[in-house]
């Protein structure tokens, strides 16, 4: 073959070489093969390191929850909360795919007082404590979890680790409850047993029938005492609409205004609840306090209650007992003409005059301890109960003992010629079956029960029918029926708000918003007779807890 030949079929095998492209299919498969399968190792890689996180996400949620279930102010709350969370966990939460034990571990526990502002803020140490009794919140954290990566390994990444975080509290609700607060009676006083402050089941114990003696608050720039008492701003809430929706009568959405606050106060709570945190204090109001406060014991004043509208109305009802040391009647006032001689007509009203005699009225006293004197009726000048208050050091003047003068009140409403208490005088609740009996340690609201049970509603005559020339404990004034008459609520039975005043610098009229330590129930013994005395009397019941009526837990996640 001569050379021209050969080089020309040379050249023409190599064209046709260049240009044949059945081949090239199968190296772009080559080139997507290595792509597609490094897509699906980074799914099922980080799809396995999703799982991972979101089972310690669940882990880490359900030991904040555990710790925060325990979390109640007691001394033991933060031993409770760990063992609950770590310690023996009350439940377990597995893993799948990271190196290690399958359970997932709590490793840290941070106890919070209170939290940040916004959610996107730092937890900082300044929101931690280890006080048990101060302790609201709980911060758990899971430890690290590795696993090995199947596919990213191939790009330098073997391992990926995870952890969570979550934080959970424990909030209590109240309802059906008067827009009340008082002012810590015994903050910043201390246990002297353990020199540190007392705790709410210390005091549920210690003072259990006890007199407090709260004071209403009027204006001025200085700081709330402990022992003030004051009104919270209630939940947006109308008495009356019309048929287009709108608030005829009062409306407590914008809370503005004397008359606004004092029937909040007034009238009988509703379904609405309060939390511990956070609550509106409403200072400043005393005068409207006392107008509001004495519809419990049907007296219905001017300048706010008097006339016929609100003593007629159920939701503005007094209590069934309201033995109060008062004289209570209809009274019939001349009217006269223009020349102040002529009587053309009269005017009838019902009214309350307190009686300061205790053998003609005597209503529920405070402790005797603040009125030492032979004189029963010196408590309207109390003195500090010294040596013998049930209250920490420094708390003489508002707290005193749980001794009063049960003699003298059952001689005043029941019997005149007793030297004893009787010894088998009982009455049973109708709806309960409780029992309560007459004796020297009785407290006043088991006094106040017992009339009740012993007058009302099986004969309508009164919780105290011995006495037929004084006041019989009977509602005289109020005109909206018998049948209204009821324990529920019971209207002198009251869930206020304890509130640390001083630590939240509360002065004057000033409206904050604050944190309650808890709520307490109290019980009203006497009306605030004004002018010069607008001290509040209340006895001591309890501490509300979870499952008492009306008060729920409510343990939840915020972060």
């Amino acid at each position: 073959m001569k050379p021209d030949q050969t080089i020309g079929k040379t050249r023409k095998l190599i064209t046709a070489f260049a240009g044949d492209q059945s081949g090239a299919v199968a190296a772009y498969v080559a080139i997507l093969m290595v792509v597609l399968i490094g897509f699906v190792g980074l799914a099922v890689d980080f799809g396995r390191l999703y799982t991972t996180h979101t089972q310690a996400q669940s882990a880490a949620d359900a030991a904040a929850l555990a710790a925060a279930t325990q979390l109640d102010g007691e001394p033991d709350a933060i031993v409770r909360a760990t063992i609950a969370a770590m310690g023996a966990p009350l439940v377990n939460n597995n893993q799948d795919f990271a190196q290690g034990d399958a359970i997932v571990q709590i490793v840290q526990l941070r106890f919070l007082k209170s939290l940040p502002a916004h959610d996107d803020l730092p937890i900082t140490d300044a929101f931690v404590t280890t006080n048990p009794t101060k302790a609201a919140y709980v911060e758990a954290t899971t430890e690290t979890l590795t696993q090995f990566n199947a596919f990213l390994a191939a790009v330098g990444a073997g391992t990926s680790d995870t952890l969570a975080t979550a934080v959970a509290g424990n909030n209590t609700l109240t309802c059906k409850v008067p827009p009340l607060m008082i002012c810590n009676p015994w903050e910043g006083l201390e246990n002297p047993e353990t020199n540190e402050a007392y705790t709410p089941k210390q005091l549920d114990e210690r003072l259990r029938g006890a007199t407090l003696l709260a004071k209403t608050v009027e204006g001025g720039t200085d700081s709330w005492a402990p022992g003030a008492m004051a009104l919270l701003d209630p939940p947006p809430s109308c008495s009356n609409e019309n048929e287009d929706g709108v608030c005829t009568e009062w409306d407590t959405s914008t809370n503005n205004g004397t008359k606004q606050v004092a029937l909040s106060l007034a009238r009988v709570p509703k379904e609405y609840c309060y939390s511990e945190f956070p609550l509106s204090v409403r200072t400043g109001q005393a005068n409207a306090m006392r107008s509001a406060v004495n519809i419990w014991f049907d007296i219905y004043e001017n300048p706010y209650f008097g006339g016929n509208k609100y003593r007629s109305d159920p939701d503005f009802r007094p209590a069934q007992n309201v033995t109060k040391g008062y004289i209570t009647d209809w009274v019939d006032t001349p009217i006269y003409d223009t020349d102040g001689v002529t009587v053309i007509g009269t005017s009838t009203s019902c009214e309350s005059t307190p009686v300061d005699d205790p053998d003609v009225a005597f209503g529920l006293p405070p402790d005797d301890c603040f009125a030492p004197s032979t004189d029963p009726m010196n408590f309207f000048n109390p003195v500090p109960c010294d040596g013998t208050s049930l209250g920490p050091p420094g708390s003489e003047t508002r707290i005193g003992d749980g001794v009063w003068n049960i003699l003298q009140y059952w001689k005043a409403n029941h019997d005149q010629t007793a030297t004893a208490l009787p010894s088998n005088a009982c009455a049973t609740d109708l709806v309960t079956s409780e029992k309560i009996c007459i004796s020297a340690e009785m407290t006043r609201y088991q006094m106040y029960l017992y009339e009740i049970w012993s007058g009302i509603p099986d004969n309508m005559s009164g919780p105290a029918p011995a006495r037929t020339d004084g006041e019989n404990g009977y509602p005289v004034c109020y005109g909206g029926g018998d049948s209204t008459l009821t324990e529920s609520p019971d209207r002198r039975k009251l869930s206020v708000a304890v509130i640390n005043c001083q630590a939240w610098g509360i002065t004057g009229n000033s409206v904050p918003t604050v944190d309650a330590d808890y709520f307490a129930e109290m019980f009203v013994l006497r009306p605030i007779r004004g002018q010069s005395d607008y001290n509040i009397w209340l006895e001591f019941i309890s501490i509300k807890h979870s499952g008492d009526e009306a008060v729920h837990d409510i343990v939840q996640l915020y972060r």
